[in-house]
């Protein structure tokens, strides 16, 4: 094969950004079994941001546990409020996970500590991790 010409030095490592708020959107969503045998959706979200062009993707986890799951009530708030900040619709009795793929967001982004598949931080490495709103009690 000939030489490919490409501007290899210009390409640089994506890179966590300062902690903030930030405009997201969901680029992939897959539908797939959790380590523990759940369903659930992985959703790849990107951080659009002319300020910083080489943000680092981050996912996003929305887990579907079984009704006796110890923490059933956390995990379906936590999608709540996935769900209420992409502006995903959603009824009483649940939401299509085909409706979240190009959902965006304006979310603040935390800095904490890169893990590899272990959960163990790996030295010097870090990444962005969003915080969702909490839900209002109100009906």
């Amino acid at each position: 094969m000939p030489l490919i010409k490409a501007p290899l030095a210009d390409i640089k490592e994506d890179e966590h950004v300062p902690e903030g708020e930030y405009d997201v959107r969901i680029q992939k969503a897959t539908d797939k079994e959790s380590k523990g045998g759940n369903n659930m959706t992985e959703c790849l979200v990107v951080i659009e941001s002319t300020e910083h062009p080489n943000a680092l993707p981050m996912f996003i986890y929305f887990n579907y546990p079984a009704e006796d799951h110890t923490h059933f009530d956390f995990m379906w708030r936590q999608n709540i409020r996935m769900l209420s900040a992409f502006k995903v619709p959603f009824e009483k009795d649940g939401f299509n996970s085909d409706d979240l793929e190009g959902a965006t967001a304006t979310v603040f982004l935390k800095v904490v500590p890169a893990m590899d598949s272990d959960g163990v931080d790996i030295d010097g490495e870090f990444r962005n991790e969003p915080v969702f709103p909490r839900l209002s009690n109100e009906e």
